[in-house]
């Protein structure tokens, strides 16, 4: 309910000021990529990546709705135009290959992150260069585990990963492509623990390792549910 979504708003306002304080500065209010950082794949490096820099994107679009929550039209419509700012030069920078790192070639699972609904776009509004990457992602990143790898460049030591796959069935359903997301959710779900957990990674020959439950995949697994049922509620 509205009422739900401002309380909400309202705790994580002081959270909500700080991160778009932050990538603001990160990134001169859109208009540059920020600087070299570690992402998702928790190692140093001196190259700008897709997985830096889009998730910051994803932040700056998802924040109007909750400034407008919190009744501040005006700062809404001030980052909603930072963002339009800095989709610009995401697209500008990592097309046409989108890769890992600016001016690379390696597939990588950040691709994802500019497809819905990591971003509020319809899957008409998707670049055409951006879906030519995710298309070819899956056959890159495949692990004989059956599952995928965090990137093409990822060591190649036959382990999947829940946290990428999870990511793609997401994808797979903001795309409006069922059966895709239902592929990979089943695969999830055929290499879960024996306690029924999603485990962070599946070995060369199936079997579930690491941590357990993901919290990343678990989320990533529900929203994708959350998306298909929705789906199947307006065919009704």
């Amino acid at each position: 309910s509205p009422q739900d979504r401002a309380s909400a708003a309202r705790d994580l306002e002081p959270l909500l000021e700080r991160s778009l304080a932050h990538i603001r500065d990160l990134t001169d209010d859109g208009t540059t990529l920020p600087p070299p950082s570690p992402d998702y794949w928790e190692v140093e490096t001196s190259k700008q990546t897709l997985g830096t820099s889009a998730p910051l994107l994803m932040a700056l679009a998802a924040s109007p709705p909750a400034l407008d929550a919190l009744g501040d039209a005006r700062a809404a419509r001030e980052v909603a135009t930072v963002a339009v700012t800095f989709d610009d030069v995401v697209h500008d920078e990592f097309a046409p290959v989108y890769g890992r790192y600016l001016g690379g070639s390696s597939v990588d699972t950040a691709v994802a992150f500019l497809l819905p609904p990591f971003l509020p776009v319809t899957a008409d509004e998707v670049p055409r260069a951006v879906l030519n990457a995710w298309d070819a992602a899956p056959g890159r990143m495949a692990r004989p585990g059956g599952g995928l790898a965090p990137g093409t460049s990822w060591k190649r030591d036959g382990i999947s990963w829940t946290p990428t796959t999870s990511v793609f069935a997401l994808a797979s359903a903001g795309l409006g492509d069922e059966t895709g997301a239902v592929r990979w959710l089943t695969w999830l779900d055929d290499h879960r623990t024996t306690l029924g957990s999603i485990p962070e990674k599946v070995l060369f020959d199936g079997s579930p390792a690491q941590l357990a439950p993901l919290a990343w995949s678990s989320a990533n697994v529900l929203l994708t549910l959350v998306l298909l049922d929705e789906a199947e509620a307006g065919r009704g």
